[in-house]
């Protein structure tokens, strides 16, 4: 059932990311799935770190709120 749920999880995260733009989602990708630090995020990405950081703020959030509303708990 655990299995089940996270699968679950992982499909709707996927889904989530799949409707981001492609430079959102490579930011939130390098970001929570390789650990890329914010500074290289920044360089790599020609932001602050101010705006990084927001931008990924606002991603959770909105994913956050997505997955709520299909009844996972966060």
């Amino acid at each position: 059932d655990e299995n089940l749920e996270a699968g679950e999880t992982a499909a709707l995260i996927s889904a989530f990311l799949r409707r981001q733009s492609e430079a959102d989602r490579a930011l939130f990708v390098r970001r929570y799935f390789h650990l890329e630090p914010l500074n290289e995020l920044a360089d790599r990405f020609g932001l602050s770190v101010g705006q990084v950081k927001s931008k990924l703020h606002r991603m959770r959030g909105r994913l956050r709120l997505e997955l709520e509303r299909e009844g996972v708990a966060v």
